[in-house]
């Protein structure tokens, strides 16, 4: 077993989706970063893993918690971007209300009994290997 950092190589191309659930509704948070790694565990040693890029928000994006690898977040820099994605059929004035909770801190949203369900970390492009 080897562990491998698997890196963006380009700037803007790491991005995490936080997903909240109440109600039977779901919200989406993301956050794009700057720069992003990942460790990655294989079992052989010699051989970096092997990560299909084409799911996900684009064509050229893989999960890197969703993958047949053990893994371990080992950074996100530099968030520049954020983005909330609320179901379409929530009125207008409820987004308004949850969206300048989600402004001053998305986790007090578990306050109001959305529950973080999930957690994705999407890196787009190539990305570089290196044993950890």
């Amino acid at each position: 077993m080897n562990w491998w950092k698997v890196s963006t190589e380009n700037k803007k191309s790491a991005w995490e989706h936080m997903l909240f659930e109440k109600d039977d509704q779901v919200i989406r948070y993301i956050t794009g970063y700057r720069v992003g790694s990942v460790l990655l565990c294989t079992e052989e040693s010699n051989l970096p893993p092997i990560l299909e890029q084409n799911s996900g928000p684009s064509a050229d994006m893989v999960n890197m918690y969703s993958t047949e690898y053990e893994y371990d977040l080992d950074a996100l820099w530099d968030g520049w971007y954020t983005e909330t994605i609320f179901p379409d059929d929530m009125p207008e004035d409820e987004k308004e209300a949850l969206q300048s909770i989600i402004d001053e801190d998305v986790f007090e949203l578990e306050q109001l009994g959305w529950i973080n369900y999930e957690t994705e970390c999407w890196f787009e492009g190539p990305l570089k290997f290196e044993p950890a």
